[in-house]
C-alpha cells in the first residue's frame, strides 16, 4: 500500500508534458516541394495547444523579403493555416512564433521549396 501511495504521489508532483514548448509535429506542406504560381494552404500542427490568436507566420524569401501571413485556426487543437500567395521558384521558409496554452513561446522556421511547372 505505502508503495501505491508514493508511485501516485510521484505521479502528481513529478513535472508533466504540458510544461513542454509547442512543437511543430506536422504539416500539409509533407516535405513536397510547392507549386510555383498558385495559392497554397498549409496547415501548421503542433504537439499541444497553442493559442491562435497569439500565433505569427511570415513567409521569407532567399532574397531577404519578408510578408506576415494571415494565420487561421486549424480544424483541431494545436493547428493553425495560412495560406501561401502564388510564388515564383526558389527556397523558402515559414518562420513562426506560437503561443502554448501552458504560455510557453516557441519560435522556428520550416524551410520549403517552390518548384515550377514540369
Amino acid at each position: 500500500m505505502r508503495a501505491i501511495t508514493m508511485l501516485v504521489a510521484a505521479l502528481v508532483l513529478a513535472p508533466g508534458v504540458a510544461s513542454a514548448h509547442a512543437i511543430l509535429s506536422k504539416t500539409s506542406l509533407g516535405g513536397e516541394p510547392v507549386k510555383a504560381n498558385v495559392t497554397t494552404p498549409v496547415t501548421l500542427q503542433f504537439n499541444s495547444r497553442i493559442e491562435p490568436r497569439f500565433t505569427k507566420v511570415v513567409l521569407v524569401s532567399a532574397a531577404s523579403d519578408e510578408r506576415a501571413l494571415e494565420v487561421e485556426p486549424g480544424d483541431v487543437p494545436g493547428a493553425v493555416r495560412v495560406t501561401l500567395p502564388p510564388l515564383t521558384p526558389g527556397p523558402y521558409g515559414l518562420r513562426y512564433k506560437v503561443l502554448a496554452a501552458d504560455g510557453h513561446v516557441t519560435e522556428s522556421i520550416l524551410r520549403f521549396k517552390v518548384t515550377g511547372a514540369e
